[in-house]
């Protein structure tokens, strides 16, 4: 039965009327160093005129296989997905007088007085008129003004295609749907048919563009994300990786024992298998498999630079480039897996994240995946199922919405298709792959590194019951400021400390908008887990330091997704300086900087109707 998925992923010297930027002052409050921060509004948005539309090839007739650094999205349809596009604004350029104050008091509780009083003066310095700030500042508005998104193209490389470690645990997220039960080999293949089926109906969405577009506020969202997670590959280079955009693609790879196979999904003349025939070509695959293949999608754990040099040695036969090819185009991965009965973890949830994040190592299904493919469906016989998806094309949402609608399909309450058999379609092919001795040691180097990893996660899932966002807006609480004021009560219970915390705030108002972080560790956020952790105060004095916690949160909340926050803003101005042979400021170096960007904790939230 279908119930639930769930997804993981101040007081010292201040000088008198000291002005920064000739338009703000830091002013002495108590008890400690406790910067005043002027009201801020958004920043006027610039909408991009009809006119620059033939700049914005949002939608590219992609007939062939794609490879590139950059993709907007896939096809053109007759639907509204994309229809207001051209009411997206450019993210903004914060100034400098809108992100210092905020970050001097984000960095406020996370250090001392003496450690304060340093990042004080350097950010007094950073900020002086005729200084580097306002170099940096004038470098990053004239960028914004030449770009679409002044930082979109920084981070997918920054955060994505050029991070290094593994994209498996570090980066791509997993999520959990209800486990099943399966009475034996064949129901595990008819609910793996039936997702593949769902996940296929819901691609109808995709290419008539008749996903709704997501509003925040009354305002648009970017919605180019939802058009790249069917067929889209990350592949590994160095020193940055690129992305192959495959949209028209009409098969997938299913893995099943280490072994791979295309599978059709579409007819010859262009319509979708039924769930029944799809139900066949599974079928057809767990016969001709008796023995486990060669372990070559281990290798995807890897890191990104051991792999990109695996892929060049696995590339140099001509049937693995074929291969390569095949699993590179293909819309996505269905993964089928083996028993998890044996496979220890704290209960039954976090079993089933664990497997999604890393298959749980190369003793179970650690080689049964392809981790650079965006979309996989993994189903084990022992009946956990779910999603991994690699991060760098799009957030969560896109693929929370598709399996809603997968889970949905199942379950036989949501259809978009007519499930009619295709009349004609290509047979299942099993894939091959040559190795020679040094694959077989880059694989047992791969398994080693994996298992490395997969011992560090320590996974402990809280299905929380006792109530819910209902109550806390009875309340007058925003649910999400609520829980991360809740976390940061928690961290400062174990740890005796704060803790830098980033949260993900979206920022798809914007063109090509993708995160900027909520510093959710706050002056008030320690105040009252200071008061709840030492017993200071009567219950309603508590209850006034929550509230004040939960809505200095909400507040930076609304200024991240307005495009206001500190750390894009601070990367943006370090990067700009790197580009233009600019010797960094001490600021980027300097303690404060480094503890309030160094998170100790991280969390974000993605809401689902089957959640």
């Amino acid at each position: 039965m279908l119930n639930k998925s769930r997804m993981f992923v101040h007081r010292a010297r201040i000088k008198q009327s000291m002005k920064l930027l000739g338009d703000f002052q830091f002013t002495p409050t108590n008890p400690g160093y406790n910067v005043h921060e002027p009201y801020i509004n958004s920043r006027p948005i610039s909408l991009l005129s009809k006119e620059n539309n033939h700049q914005r090839q949002l939608l590219p007739s992609l007939a062939f296989p794609n490879t590139s650094l950059r993709h907007e999205s896939s096809k053109a349809g007759p639907g509204q997905s994309l229809s207001l596009q051209n009411q997206l604004g450019k993210l903004p350029v914060p100034s400098l007088k809108d992100t210092l104050p905020k970050f001097l008091r984000t960095v406020r509780p996370l250090v001392n007085n003496e450690e304060y009083e340093e990042t004080f003066d350097k950010v007094k310095d950073f900020a002086k008129e005729g200084g580097i700030g306002h170099k940096l500042q004038a470098l990053l508005e004239e960028r914004g003004r030449q770009t679409e998104n002044w930082f979109s193209d920084w981070w997918l490389d920054m955060a994505y295609l050029g991070y290094r470690d593994p994209v498996i645990v570090w980066s791509s997220p997993g999520i959990v749907w209800p486990t099943q039960i399966f009475q034996d080999k064949g129901e595990m293949v008819k609910f793996a048919a039936k997702a593949i089926a769902g996940a296929l109906d819901y691609k109808i969405s995709v290419d008539d563009q008749t996903i709704p577009v997501e509003m925040q506020g009354g305002k648009p969202l970017d919605m180019q994300q939802y058009f790249k997670v069917f067929g889209t590959t990350r592949l590994p280079a160095t020193p940055l990786d690129k992305q192959s955009f495959n949209p028209d693609s009409k098969h997938i790879i299913v893995i099943y024992k280490n072994n791979f196979f295309k599978v059709e999904v579409y007819g010859e003349t262009g319509e979708q298998l039924s769930a029944e025939q799809i139900q066949t070509s599974l079928e057809e695959v767990v016969k001709m498999v008796s023995n486990m293949g060669p372990e070559v999608g281990v290798l995807t754990s890897n890191n990104r630079d051991d792999w990109t040099k695996d892929f060049a040695l696995l590339s140099n036969n001509k049937k693995n480039k074929a291969s390569l090819k095949e699993i590179e185009t293909a819309l996505f991965n269905i993964n089928l897996d083996p028993n998890y009965e044996d496979y220890a973890a704290n209960d039954e949830l976090s079993k089933s994240a664990l497997i999604s994040l890393h298959g749980g190592g190369s003793a179970h299904a650690g080689a049964n995946r392809w981790h650079d493919k965006t979309l996989q469906i993994f189903v084990a016989e022992s009946g956990e199922c779910g999603m991994t998806y690699e991060h760098s094309p799009a957030e969560g949402p896109p693929l929370m919405i598709l399996t809603d609608h997968i889970l949905g399909y199942i379950g036989g309450t949501v259809r978009n298709g007519s499930n009619l058999p295709a009349i004609k379609y290509n047979p299942v092919q099993q894939l091959e792959f040559v190795l020679n001795d040094a694959l077989q040691l880059a694989i047992s180097k791969a398994k080693e590194n994996l298992d490395s990893l997969v011992n560090e996660v320590d996974m402990h899932v809280l299905h929380f019951k006792h109530f819910g966002k209902n109550e806390i807006k009875s309340l007058g609480f925003s649910p999400d400021s609520f829980i991360q004021t809740a976390i940061q009560l928690a961290f400062y219970r174990l740890q005796k400390e704060p803790g830098a915390h980033y949260e993900s705030g979206g920022t798809r108002q914007f063109i090509h908008g993708r995160t900027e972080v909520i510093r959710s560790c706050s002056i008030e956020s320690v105040e009252f887990a200071k008061a709840v952790t030492q017993s200071e105060g009567t219950s309603s004095d508590k209850f006034v330091l929550m509230k004040r916690a939960i809505q200095a949160h909400n507040s930076y909340a609304k200024l991240a997704v307005a495009g206001l926050g500190v750390d894009r803003h601070l990367q943006g101005m370090k990067q700009i300086g790197v580009e233009n042979a600019i010797e960094p400021h001490d600021l980027f170096s300097d303690v404060g900087y480094v503890k309030s960007s160094q998170m100790r904790i991280s969390t974000s939230q993605v809401a689902g109707s089957s959640a």
